[in-house]
């Protein structure tokens, strides 16, 4: 999540000196739209033969994205027949990263006996496989709802499998997998539990991180263009939506105490926030929150809400 304004900062600081950036309109569109075609099918076509690791198996599949493209996704479930069983989905962070991010915290879930679905988010797939061009910052906003939206679909995925059961749902994100699983807990009525990773509000970070890239992106953006996106942004704060989260739904909130990215006070306003069954644990790491303790804290926390 953190990482998208570095590439803002550096599109504006490589623009030449007699051509100084200007500010897009703020976006008039309104608030964000999650809304898909929940009858569409879901064109779910294997990639290759399945990979069994110990008691697991690991199959790549892509499924049909409401809006456009294929997702390109994971499934890591038990091996052997089974009915019934929990499913979490997963969305990795921004920037060089992508489905395999948290694929040890999926082994560690279907060990379990769970089934999970991690999915690369519309950034990291490859051209041909985008609806739109995701450099462009002005489609930053269409990213957030495209992640969103399919993110809704891979729990119709996971769902439509003879071996899940569909009243247990969880999910796991990091950074701006954080802020995703924030949307689907006020959004998606079949969410039962998320783990969110370093959440945090995308704005609040940009006004206030003291991480090199985020004091570097205040000092060079021009604050009329700086001021524009953050307006643009704002309706896709995490703490927005984890504010609407209904109290059916069980979050678990994992804080780096030496993130650059944010802030004691930030996260204890994040989780001040929370309407949610709200869990907060603070870890001595930085914003990449993989301790073996935290990693702990989410399977555990995800067995006990899934059962």
């Amino acid at each position: 999540m953190r990482l998208v304004p570095i590439a803002l900062a550096i599109v504006c600081a490589c623009s030449p000196a007699h051509e100084p950036a200007t500010a897009r309109p703020a976006s008039s569109a309104g608030p964000p739209d999650f809304s898909y075609a929940a009858a569409a099918p879901l064109d779910v076509i294997a990639v290759g033969e399945p990979t069994r690791w110990d008691t697991v198996t690991i199959a790549a599949i892509t499924y049909a994205s409401p809006r456009g493209g294929r997702v390109p996704a994971l499934v890591v479930a038990p091996v052997g027949p089974g009915t019934r069983r929990a499913a979490v989905v997963m969305q990795h962070g921004m920037g060089a990263l992508d489905k395999t991010e948290l694929l040890p915290d999926a082994v560690a879930l279907a060990e379990t006996g769970m089934v999970c679905v991690l999915i690369d988010a519309p950034d990291q797939r490859p051209a041909a496989l985008r609806s739109l061009d995701y450099a462009d910052h002005s489609h930053d906003r269409e990213l957030w709802e495209h992640a969103t939206v399919d993110l809704r679909r891979a729990i119709d995925v996971v769902s439509a499998r003879a071996d899940v059961d569909p009243a247990r749902i969880g999910f796991v994100g990091h950074s701006f997998g954080a802020t995703q699983g924030a949307i689907l807990a006020a959004i998606e009525p079949r969410l039962r539990a998320a783990a969110l990773i370093a959440p945090g509000d995308l704005t609040r970070g940009i006004r206030e991180s003291q991480a090199e890239a985020m004091v570097g992106l205040r000092a060079h953006v021009p604050p009329t263009a700086l001021a524009g996106y953050l307006e643009e942004m704002a309706p896709l704060d995490a703490s927005r939506f984890v504010a609407r989260a209904p109290r059916s739904v069980a979050l678990l909130l994992q804080f780096g105490a030496y993130d650059a990215g944010s802030s004691a006070a930030a996260d204890a306003a994040f989780a001040a926030a929370s309407t949610a069954r709200t869990e907060t644990r603070r870890y001595p790491t930085g914003h990449f929150i993989f301790s073996v303790p935290a990693a702990r804290d989410r399977i555990e926390f995800l067995v006990r809400e899934l059962r």
